[in-house]
């Protein structure tokens, strides 16, 4: 079940997605219209982000690391916000915290893929995509995000899933199809 869900849903929900966003763009239909199609967007890159979670050799060779990032992370912004909120400490820079972690799943992520033995394209486009992920985060923080920087991440997130999806599947597409 959840196999179908992820190799048909992902796809038809980002051509719905892709056709939404195009008919915005081009004065077709109004913001008003165009709900229904951004939380099937949402949906689709959910469903997507666990996608990711459970077919990522990175994630499930590097899961402890990547937790004790990630609760390291949580813990010290949650005591962060505690201190502003008993009036003992401000911080100013919680996004700057987030970078850090960001970066430093970056350069998790790096030597995971240094070290994999076999390469292929789709290694290189997702180091692509989290490369651009973490200059966003940084290009966030000192506020000199250029204007499409985000469709341009928004794109190779998409690529890297559809090709993860491709290759998650075409054995099977190829065995159906011998068949």
């Amino acid at each position: 079940m959840k196999d179908k869900i992820f190799k048909y849903g992902i796809p038809l929900g980002l051509i719905i997605s892709c056709i939404g966003f195009i008919l915005l763009k081009t004065d077709l239909i109004d913001l008003k219209v165009y709900g229904p199609f951004y939380n099937i967007y949402q949906l689709t890159l959910f469903i997507s982000v666990i996608f990711v979670f459970i077919n990522s050799t990175f994630i499930n060779q590097k899961f402890n690391q990547f937790l004790k990032i990630i609760g390291t992370t949580f813990f010290i912004i949650l005591g962060l916000n505690l201190l502003k909120e008993f009036n003992v400490y401000e911080v100013k820079g919680i996004e700057i915290i987030s970078s850090i972690t960001i970066a430093s799943l970056l350069v998790l992520y790096f030597f995971h893929f240094y070290r994999k033995p076999n390469r292929n394209t789709l290694d290189i486009l997702k180091l692509g995509f989290v490369l651009f992920a973490v200059m966003g985060a940084f290009f966030k923080i000192f506020e000199i995000t250029p204007e499409n920087f985000k469709y341009f991440t928004g794109g190779l997130f998409w690529f890297s899933i559809s090709g993860m999806i491709l290759f998650n599947y075409s054995d099977r597409i190829k065995e159906r199809i011998s068949n």
